[in-house]
């Protein structure tokens, strides 16, 4: 048994989908399932006779390779990740010890609103800590960048005062620049903050600050990722979806135009619809702003802020009274609601692990054609990493992308080098 306040479905998902229990810098060895791969298993376990994941608990290589029909080396992994539950207890209950709990998407408890808005793309595990009932009260994302002008922190301490006025949550990433401006205002203020950690939440967790508000139950924090990682591009991405997911409506108070998280994330809320987009309108606010709202995004000045009686229901008015388009259907590939029990908690601190990087392939499409033009000439992987500041391995799925969809060529020299196939053909 991994934890008496865990149900057994949840053991399950969290020694398959979860880096828990094992070396934090394992270059070899078990690797666990992404959300496609979960939900590919979630799908044969449920045409199975077993249906439930628990049942998957105990098995053999053979018996998981013959009743879901898998090939040899995938039920070899599964009986692998499964077989841990030693490691991961010891972590989970380190972690239980420190104020962290888990969630999965079994768990009753489990967000509303990422259920409905992501469908079986959200997260198969969260870690968090704070008052999961936060997750469900009203809110807005404020976003931003790390470097804010003296405006942006003026507009985002304001707006994040009214959010407290009006007991409304601020949902923000908990960042350098607006993030951390947005939320400190609120909490500040006397309000409520959700923070969606890219970074690594058992060292959020150390902040005075931080450990003060949770224990007062006005902060929540919660990471996709495991409470150790550190963070990188991809987790930030990665993490966007949630902070537009959890929330009523969303505020950019500063981006840069084309580039950065905060772009990044605004444009793929756009371009599913999950919240109407309020992007701040002022003299002296970045030319990202500006091309946000030529885009869609609704313009907020400072002096049209909503009274806080009716906050979010004017926002959302002036946003025509859409929510945003319902996300994709839930999927049963979980068996939903087996339980309401997640690792429970107490107030404070960390562990160890890493998380993969996200799949970034949901973005190609929108940064495809910033990164074709450079790809005039023929240019290695390192050299598109470089120059539009990504990580190297979310570089390498995309130029991989490029070239199986034959927008790009792979030239045979080494070092690899990918040249766009327009060009090639000149």
């Amino acid at each position: 048994m991994i934890s008496r306040t865990l149900s057994a479905d949840s053991q399950s998902i969290i020694l398959l989908c979860s880096h828990l229990g094992l070396p934090r810098q394992a270059r070899s060895g078990p690797i666990p399932l992404s959300v496609g791969e979960w939900n590919e298993l979630a799908g044969r376990l449920k045409a199975s006779q077993w249906k439930r994941p628990r049942l998957l608990l105990g098995r053999t290589a053979e018996e998981l390779r013959a009743e879901l029909a898998i090939d040899a080396t995938l039920a070899e992994r599964l009986h692998t990740l499964l077989r841990r539950s030693g490691q991961v207890s010891i972590e989970l209950e380190q972690l239980v010890d420190r104020g962290i709990w888990a969630l999965t998407r079994v768990d009753a408890n489990y967000p509303e609103r990422l259920k409905r808005r992501l469908g079986p793309q959200r997260p198969p595990v969260l870690f968090g800590a704070g008052p999961l009932e936060l997750l469900s009260t009203p809110g807005i994302a404020m976003v931003g960048s790390r470097d804010l002008d003296p405006g942006g922190e003026a507009f985002a301490r304001a707006f994040a005062g009214r959010c407290a006025e009006a007991a409304v949550a601020v949902i923000s990433g908990g960042a350098r620049g607006a993030d951390r401006v947005s939320m400190l205002g609120a909490l500040e203020a006397g309000g409520l903050a959700i923070g969606v950690l890219a970074d690594s939440l058992e060292q959020t967790l150390r902040d005075h600050d931080a450990a003060h508000f949770i224990r007062e139950g006005r902060l929540v924090l919660i990471t996709p990722y495991h409470p150790a990682a550190g963070f990188s591009v991809g987790n930030a991405m990665g993490r966007n979806k949630l902070l537009y997911c959890l929330a009523d409506v969303a505020l950019v108070i500063s981006s840069a135009e084309g580039k950065g998280g905060t772009w990044a994330g605004a444009i793929e809320n756009a371009r599913h619809m999950w919240v109407p987009l309020f992007v701040r309108d002022e003299a002296g606010a970045p030319a990202g702003n500006r091309a946000l709202v030529s885009r869609g995004g609704l313009p907020l000045s400072p002096v049209d802020l909503p009274t806080r009686e009716t906050l979010i229901p004017d926002l959302l008015a002036r946003a025509g009274g859409a929510e945003g388009r319902r996300g994709p259907a839930v999927a049963e590939d979980d068996v939903e609601q087996t339980s309401a029990a997640s690792l429970q908690m107490r107030p404070a601190e960390s562990t160890n692990g890493a998380e993969p990087d996200p799949d970034p392939s949901d973005l190609f499409s929108l940064v495809w054609p910033r990164i074709e033009p450079f790809l005039a000439e023929p240019r290695t992987e390192q050299d598109v990493a470089a120059a539009f500041g990504l990580e190297l391995a979310q570089a390498k799925a995309w130029l991989a992308r490029a070239a199986a969809e034959s927008r790009a060529h792979s030239l045979p020299k080494r070092p690899r080098r990918y040249q766009r196939l327009a060009a090639r053909l000149l």
